[in-house]
């Protein structure tokens, strides 16, 4: 009767081990499998399609001191797709503006960003400068977004381009650290220079003779 139960309970213990064993082998191939799945979308120059650049996105960032600006570098496909294939940190530790650089494995291309890493201290409130502009079509204007701070202290906490298309009177918007600021600019016509006509009238030759006399030549002189 011993004889009997030893033998059940090793075949149950037989049976437990092939169970275990099946479920590390099944576990095995499905963590393989996922493993390449991954790859394979995060892995876009091994994919048939041809990559045209990459960009970092977004472009510039403003940050105060201590915090972190994250950004995506993302490839762009000839085919107009588009795919993030990896990202950057950049933490603020002192003022200034930095530029976040990113590489790709074989990608030889080096794409920039930029940072403005600015005070933390409270924000009172932001106005541009210049508030009002003028410019011409072609041109360009900058408008500095400045902060002013609680202890009446200020600094430029972003940067507004705009360049002027068409006429026309437009507005500059900007926010940070939820205030708000507008600022205007006019789009003239491109001013037409005229050059001047050089005065050759004491060159002149009277045909009579008497310059002073000759209404025809009195007319050119003046």
């Amino acid at each position: 009767m011993k004889k009997i139960k030893s033998l059940k309970k090793k075949r149950n213990n037989n049976l437990i081990f092939l169970c275990l064993t099946l479920i590390v082998f099944f576990a095995v191939i499905f963590a393989s499998e996922s493993k390449i799945i991954g790859n394979t979308n995060h892995s876009p120059l091994q994919d048939d399609k041809k990559i045209d650049s990459f960009v970092l996105s977004p472009a510039k960032a403003t940050i105060k001191i201590g915090e972190t600006a994250n950004f995506k570098l993302i490839a762009k496909y000839e085919d107009g797709s588009e795919e993030i294939v990896k990202t950057e940190k950049f933490k603020g530790e002192k003022i200034g503006v930095f530029l976040v650089t990113s590489e790709y494995a074989g990608n030889k291309t080096q794409v920039l960003a930029k940072v403005r890493v600015v005070w933390n201290k409270k924000v009172y409130s932001v106005y541009f400068r210049p508030k009002k502009a003028t410019i011409e079509i072609g041109d360009t204007e900058i408008f500095n977004l400045i902060a002013k701070y609680k202890d009446s202290s200020e600094g430029i906490v972003k940067v507004e381009e705009f360049k002027g298309k068409k006429t026309g009177t437009f507005e500059i918007s900007g926010s940070f650290d939820q205030k708000q600021a507008t600022a205007s600019v006019i789009v003239k016509e491109k001013s037409v220079e005229i050059d001047q006509i050089e005065d050759d009238s004491a060159n002149l030759v009277c045909p009579l003779g008497n310059l002073g006399k000759c209404v025809w030549c009195h007319v050119l002189k003046n």
